[in-house]
C-alpha cells in the first residue's frame, strides 16, 4: 500500500483513516485509526451465531464499501473475516489489508488491465472465488463472490456441507 493508494480511497465509508505511512528502519509501516475487533473475533465471541439482521447489515455495509473501492478502480483481492474490523460504537464495518489490492483500470489509457490465466491463488483459499482457484486474474466480481462466501459462512456457521 502506498500513499497514493491510501489518498485515492480517502473519505470512503468503511475505509479506515490513514494517519501515517512511511518507513521505520527497514520496515514499511501504516498507522490507522484504532478500530474494533475483526468479524472473525466477533463471530467466535458470539459462538458462531449472528442474527439475520446483523448479517444483512454487514452485507449491506460491505457491499457499499466494495462498490466504493471498485468505483475508484481498485480490486481488494482478499475479502475475508479477518480483514473486516468493526467500530462497535458507530457500528461501522471497515475493510482493511489492501496488501494485494490493485488497480483494474488504467486511468491514463482508459483501458482495463489485461486478462491473465495461470495466476497463483491470491487471498485466502476459504473465501477466494472459484475463478481465483482456477488461476484467473481476480477482478471486481471475485471480491463480490468472496463477500457472498462470508455471508454464507455467517448464515450457516461454516462453508462445509
Amino acid at each position: 500500500m502506498n500513499t497514493t493508494f491510501s489518498s485515492n480511497l480517502k473519505g470512503g465509508v468503511g475505509i479506515p483513516h490513514a494517519l501515517w505511512f512511511g518507513r521505520e528502519s527497514i520496515y514499511h509501516a501504516l498507522a490507522l485509526d484504532l478500530l474494533g475487533p475483526s468479524l472473525y473475533d466477533l463471530f467466535l465471541a458470539c459462538n458462531h451465531k449472528f442474527s439475520l439482521q446483523t448479517i444483512v447489515n454487514l452485507g449491506d455495509q460491505l457491499l457499499s464499501c466494495l462498490m466504493y473501492i471498485h468505483s475508484h478502480n481498485y480490486v481488494h483481492g482478499d475479502v475475508k473475516l479477518q480483514n473486516v474490523l468493526v467500530d462497535s460504537l458507530r457500528q461501522i464495518a471497515y475493510i482493511i489489508n489492501f496488501g494485494i489490492a490493485k488497480r483494474y483500470w488504467n486511468t491514463t489509457t482508459k483501458f482495463h488491465i489485461p486478462f491473465h490465466q495461470g495466476q497463483h491463488l491470491t487471498g485466502t483459499p476459504a473465501f477466494a472465488s472459484i475463478n481465483n482457484h482456477l488461476g484467473l486474474e481476480p477482478g471486481r466480481c471475485d471480491d463480490l463472490e468472496s463477500l457472498a462466501y462470508m455471508l454464507i459462512y455467517f448464515l450457516c456457521g461454516s462453508l462445509h456441507g
